[in-house]
């Protein structure tokens, strides 16, 4: 194999060549090196970066291929997960490393089924404060490769960026309102926001219990597939993860979408920018030419639904951080002070109501699903947002209504979605849709990913 371009690899073509022996996981694992000691200085993906270990761990991945006795589709594998995200030996210091260093590390699910399946842990990728939307001013912002003075997504920017630099082939990201969805859509790879609790959350630092979604990332839908069937299923140490086994999401073969109905909401589409309409109407012709059926639909108003998603999260925020807020206030970051002061001052009944309107939403947007294979909507409302434009907003409140409209209805649902590449702004920077479905729906979305991804390049398009 080309050594020099080991870094363009997808997962699956990674954990492919490595199972036949045509790839030596130490080979790959120090070419990644190499080409995180080039990037890293100019993108600053990684919040700790572990090279020992991961030599350790690729050797003995090439002992247990080589004697034939590989644990799992993941044996030599590199991935990095996002910084929320603990490991008995690399303590999560999340996005605050001031208020978090020092501290012990603990067992998470999603460490051990990695592991479990053979991964080479290349350490854990940058995020923002408490993974809410703003960098600690200890951190160096990542910077997006396809353009520096373009937004990253949060909260899992370093993840996004790692993806597009080729630092790593996957990564495991969180998402409370878009934090898989936005980097995606952003940097141009490919995440999938399971339904909740379909990944354990046992071990990873949590934003707002109710919400938070743990979900693969990566260059494919094939790739986040073969990661989703790594992950996915019981977390005994998590007692809101799903009992019941999930279906395999893995994509086998070129997948036929003849018959498969994709709803299209065009009233909603119609409040994104340009360039969005665009690459959503090139999706859309896509998906029809490979035989799928577009279906009209309406979707139920989603801004009273990110007000109150707004003020449950933050009420969850400021519970979730009480024993150190405001003891330590001095140590946390202005944008998630102001998130968990919010909080503090919610009354019982603001709070009623808003778990009121939840349920009811919920409740619509499943109705607006039956009878669809999957809808099609924009992963963010502006091809490529700015730095600029993302700060110009007053408050995070703001930017939710604009920013999340898309994202925030598939966490105060529960539903899946999964987010890929289908085009790019005036400014070269990508654009991403999604394709959302109703419960436990994710093995159709990766299929239809993949299909998609099988008639286009965009996933394919690198940073110059």
């Amino acid at each position: 194999m080309d050594m020099t371009s080991l870094y363009r690899l997808s997962l699956t073509e990674t954990s492919e060549a490595l199972a036949s022996g045509r790839l030596r996981a130490r080979d790959l694992t120090e070419a990644l090196l190499e080409r995180i000691a080039q990037t890293e200085p100019r993108f600053h993906a990684f919040a700790q970066l572990t090279p020992a270990r991961a030599r350790a761990e690729a050797d003995q991945a090439d002992a247990l291929l080589r004697a034939g006795h590989s644990p799992g589709p993941l044996c030599g594998a590199p991935v990095a997960v996002k910084d929320a995200i603990d490991a008995p030996d690399q303590p999560a210091l999340f996005g605050n490393p001031v208020l978090h260093r020092g501290r012990r590390g603990g067992p998470s699910a999603v460490d051990s089924r990695l592991r479990a399946a053979g991964m080479v842990r290349m350490g854990a990728l940058t995020l923002t404060e408490g993974v809410w939307v703003q960098h600690h001013s200890s951190v160096t912002e990542p910077v997006n490769p396809h353009g520096a003075d373009h937004w990253t997504g949060n909260s899992s920017s370093g993840s996004g960026v790692a993806l597009a630099a080729g630092m790593v082939p996957a990564s495991v990201g969180t998402d409370t309102g878009g934090s898989i969805r936005l980097p995606s859509g952003c940097c141009g790879v490919t995440g999938l926001k399971p339904s909740w609790g379909r990944i354990g959350v046992s071990g990873v630092h949590p934003l707002a219990p109710s919400f938070d979604t743990v979900g693969p990332m990566a260059r494919t839908a094939r790739d986040v597939a073969l990661l989703m069937d790594v992950l996915a299923g019981p977390d005994p140490q998590d007692p809101t993860s799903l009992r019941a086994r999930p279906l395999p999401c893995r994509v086998e073969g070129r997948p036929d979408l003849r018959g498969l109905r994709l709803g299209l909401p065009e009233a909603e589409i119609a409040q994104a920018d340009d360039s969005v309409r665009a690459a959503l109407a090139g999706a859309a012709d896509t998906f029809a030419r490979l035989g799928a059926t577009l279906v009209p639909l309406a979707l139920p108003d989603p801004e009273p639904a990110i007000d109150a998603w707004s003020l449950l999260l933050a009420a969850e925020a400021a519970r979730i951080h009480a024993e150190s807020y405001p003891a330590h206030r001095a140590l946390y970051g202005s944008a998630l002070s102001a998130l968990i002061e919010r909080g503090l001052r919610h009354s019982g009944a603001q709070i009623i109501d808003a778990m009121a309107l939840r349920r009811s939403y919920s409740g619509a947007l499943v109705a607006a699903f039956e009878g669809l294979d999957a809808v099609l909507l924009p992963a963010l409302p502006v091809g490529g947002p700015s730095k600029a434009y993302m700060a110009a907003f007053p408050s995070d409140r703001a930017s939710s209504q604009v920013i999340g409209r898309y994202t925030v209805p598939f966490n105060m649902s529960g539903l899946p979605t999964l987010t890929l590449p289908c085009g790019r702004s005036a400014e070269g920077i990508p654009i991403g849709m999604q394709l959302c479905g109703n419960r436990l729906a994710e093995p159709v979305l990766c299929r239809i990913g993949a299909a998609y991804q099988d008639a286009t390049d965009w996933h394919g398009v690198a940073p110059d």
